[in-house]
């Protein structure tokens, strides 16, 4: 309840909150300090996905009847709703919660069918999710493979910013790249993939150009142990050595362990 000049109004975000902590507090979950995250309106999007972490990761979760429950609330004409589920989905795959490859399947079959979604929040979350589809090993990374990373690649040109979120979508992108990709067989596409990724060392953000720099270090050391390693365009190197020149340590950082694999995965 808040005070307004109408009277006593009830806030259903705080109702919701408050009915989860004592939830929690009735079985084994761990009541996560995140949801002090979810009552600021700058990092909220940050806290669900912790709280939901939490939950699926300190409790014995029927994960089949809770995606029952969940994925009827990916369609809902609420914002919230949506990416409460999306959000969930997302922290089962990073929690390594279902086990079954069928299970496992479905979710990332509904997270890739909401990449599309008109709301950035919850466009964020499809993207995180499938980045962590790298926690259940390279032969279930490459089954999915092709569609995963055509989500997450759409997320480098999706330049939404979600309130609530510390990563706007091309930086949150660009990490689930750097985990996913060096277990999946895309030798192929590496020259596509770079010249993706090498467009951001020129962005004004620095979070963009360091962790773009990381991504085009990885690619470029899963080039170099390809059996076509002289199909990578010859103007990547260069433009990963220029960044060791950035205003930015973060960037010059992230550039420095960029060419440390490379080199480190050329040399073996």
């Amino acid at each position: 309840m808040v005070l307004s000049q109408h009277g006593y109004q009830l806030q259903p975000s705080k109702v919701a909150i408050g009915t989860l902590k004592e939830l929690l507090k009735n079985t084994n979950c761990v009541v996560p300090i995140s949801f002090e995250m979810m009552e600021d309106t700058t990092m909220y999007a940050e806290g669900l996905h912790v709280t939901a972490k939490c939950i699926f990761q300190s409790s014995n979760i029927n994960t089949k009847k809770v995606m029952e429950n969940l994925t009827g609330y990916l369609n809902s004409d609420i914002e919230a709703q949506r990416a409460v589920a999306a959000a969930s989905l997302s922290a089962m795959l990073e929690s390594k919660k279902p086990e079954k490859p069928a299970a496992v399947t479905e979710i990332v079959g509904h997270l890739a069918a909401k990449n599309s979604d008109q709301s950035a929040i919850v466009r964020i979350f499809c993207i995180r999710g499938l980045g962590s589809l790298v926690n259940f090993g390279p032969e279930i990374v490459n089954i999915h493979a092709d569609s995963v990373i055509k989500v997450i690649l759409s997320g480098l040109e999706d330049n939404s910013s979600a309130e609530g979120f510390t990563n706007i979508a091309p930086v949150e992108a660009m990490k689930s790249l750097n985990r996913i990709l060096p277990g999946s067989e895309y030798a192929e596409k590496i020259p596509m993939y770079l010249n993706l990724v090498i467009g951001y060392f020129r962005s004004e953000s620095a979070t963009l150009r360091a962790n773009a720099a990381l991504l085009a270090g990885n690619l470029l050391a899963q080039a170099s142990n390809s059996a076509n390693p002289d199909t990578v365009p010859s103007h990547v190197s260069p433009a990963v050595i220029h960044l060791l020149a950035d205003k930015e340590p973060m960037v010059r950082l992230r550039a420095a362990e960029a060419l440390g694999l490379m080199y480190q995965k050329a040399s073996h």
